[in-house]
């Protein structure tokens, strides 16, 4: 570790001295992951395992097929809200399973306006159901940085929901 990498993840590894758990990972398109002896890498991003504050929000994500725009915001929602999300594909899952998930989810998010015209759009509760404006699938990667970025900033907007 050089001095910079220890400067920068200097509150980290005070809080890993004190019996804290560690989480990491190489960027922000990488899901968080328990670090049993970081080596606080300098160019790696580190953290505490966050506590669980209370019971996490229940929330379906879909997109067309449930590859890539739901994974990504399934992902972000895990990480940065605690929130227990399920990612799915409006036009690939059947009726039933689509309904059992809507009942199952507190929170519905559509990833993109156009699959409103999905006839399965109708068999969700609109009472839960929040509208993502991401567009089609132009990233075919639910890692892509600007699919990551794009998406956090329009979750930023429904941060209250997940609390």
């Amino acid at each position: 570790m050089t001095p910079a990498g220890a400067k920068k993840h200097a509150e980290v590894i005070r809080q890993f001295g004190e019996g804290k758990v560690i989480e990491y990972r190489p960027d922000s398109t990488f899901e968080w992951a328990v670090a049993e002896w970081p080596n606080f890498a300098e160019k790696w991003e580190y953290r505490v395992k966050p506590e669980p504050k209370r019971a996490a929000k229940k929330v379906l994500v879909l997109c067309q097929w449930g590859l890539v725009r739901s994974v990504a915001i399934r992902r972000i929602l895990i990480d940065d809200f605690g929130s227990d999300a399920i990612a799915a594909g409006i036009e690939k899952n059947t009726a039933e399973t689509l309904s059992l998930l809507d009942a199952w989810a507190d929170i519905v998010i559509v990833a993109a306006e156009n699959l409103s015209q999905s006839p399965n759009f109708n068999l969700l509760n609109k009472d839960k159901l929040h509208i993502l404006f991401l567009g089609e699938d132009i990233w075919q990667n639910p890692r892509h940085k600007d699919l990551i970025e794009k998406s956090r900033f329009q979750l930023r907007n429904l941060s209250e929901l997940f609390q």
